[in-house]
């Protein structure tokens, strides 16, 4: 019986496993808040404009918030003057923990939508697109005319359902998903800041044939289009929110190449400067070098440092870096002492161990000692007849 559970167990193991390696890893990643972060979100607008045609085609902005709780996608309406504003949102993602090597196999936008309104008869939707903002961490009025017009998701969002396009309702006070079609995924940065717009359906067609004059369109004062959460509502439970599924590019260890000390030898309480150089192709990897008090290096790396002469700080691979550490010799090292050198880097991953050569620890400067009849005798760099003064006190 037990091993026949420890079977399942094993079974169900591996099939975790396989599961993880088939789909890849996941990244989920959202606006910074308010503005002066690495990314921002929030809606731009083009307001005041008395017809259809001049609100949404092409327009230059006059209006934006960055730190607003929530995001518009939606056109207001007067029934006289007829559509009198265009808002479109603007979502903006770090997604440069990707790195450049990272394959990309899905990925899904989502926004959680607080509310809908459309003027009856007329079916309100939304999809997203690429956005260029002047600024990675803030909005302008002209960020309104940058924006995309290639649909990244082959889903609509809609109030209701209506041919010939692939329309999916809306789920109220909840998050609406979008899965990124190739082009959406072809707009993702795997080393910067990935850049989305919200646009609502009749705004987003880039053409004039459903144009209508002051007054001769609407029968209703409702905006037609979403409203939903920013960044700036308190927390990340309800904010916008872009999910990769994605393959890690494969790592490759790096290579220590050379290591030197300064100087060769010095005295108990003074420092040894140790320079090393080492190599890295993977891009964004941080590197440590590890100064190793023998050729196994065992006790030396990222896991632990009790076997180290010193170690350096992290370094973001150059690819070829060159850094320094110092260590200050002690009354336990006097002598003879080796030194060898690895660099690991965050995966971790530990290049073969090098030797570099070896140092020399003298014994610390002694205290004058004082004999009487007035003689002092110093003794520096050990018991040399050169090095011994004597003078009279």
């Amino acid at each position: 019986m037990q091993n026949k559970f420890l079977k399942i167990f094993l079974i169900s193991l591996l099939f975790a496993l396989s599961a993880d390696f088939a789909f890849g890893a996941t990244l989920t990643v959202y606006p910074d808040a308010s503005t002066g972060g690495t990314t921002v979100d929030g809606d731009v607008a083009e307001t005041g404009t008395p017809q259809w045609c001049q609100a949404r085609y092409p327009g230059s902005g006059d209006t934006h918030t960055d730190t607003a709780t929530t995001i518009r996608t939606y056109h207001t309406i007067d029934e006289t003057e007829g559509v009198t504003g265009t808002y479109r949102g603007i979502l903006l993602f770090d997604t440069s923990d990707l790195t450049s090597g990272a394959t990309i196999s899905a990925a899904v936008l989502s926004v959680y939508v607080v509310s809908e309104s459309h003027v009856p008869g007329f079916s309100s939707a939304f999809n997203v697109f690429s956005a260029t903002p002047e600024s990675d961490d803030d909005l302008v009025n002209e960020d309104y005319a940058a924006v995309g017009s290639t649909v990244l998701s082959d889903t609509w969002k809609a109030s209701t359902t209506f041919a010939p396009l692939n329309w999916e309702a809306y789920t109220a006070s909840a998050y609406n998903d979008f899965t990124l079609n190739a082009s959406g995924i072809s707009n993702i940065s795997k080393t910067g800041i990935s850049k989305f717009s919200t646009r609502e359906w009749f705004e987003a067609q880039n053409t004039q044939d459903e144009c209508c004059d002051v007054g001769g369109c609407f029968d209703s004062t409702n905006p037609t289009g979403y409203t939903y959460y920013s960044a700036d509502q308190t927390g990340t439970d309800n904010d916008p929110k872009l999910v990769i599924t994605y393959t890690p590019a494969a790592n490759t260890t790096p290579t220590a190449s050379s290591v030197t000390v300064s100087p060769k030898s010095n005295k108990v309480g003074y420092d040894f400067t140790f320079t090393g150089t080492w190599t890295e192709s993977d891009a964004g990897d941080n590197v440590k070098m590890y100064i190793c008090k023998d050729s196994s290096c065992t006790n030396c790396d990222n896991t632990s440092q009790t076997n180290c002469w010193c170690y350096s700080d992290d370094n973001v691979t150059q690819p070829t870096v060159t850094d320094t550490c110092t260590y200050t010799a002690q009354s336990s090292d006097i002598g003879n002492r080796n030194f060898y050198m690895k660099v690991c880097d965050d995966e971790p991953s530990c290049s073969v161990s090098i030797f570099g050569g070896s140092f020399l620890v003298g014994p610390a400067t002694s205290t004058p000692l004082r004999f009487k009849g007035g003689v002092v005798l110093r003794i520096k760099n050990g018991f040399d007849s050169k090095s011994i003064r004597i003078r009279c006190l």
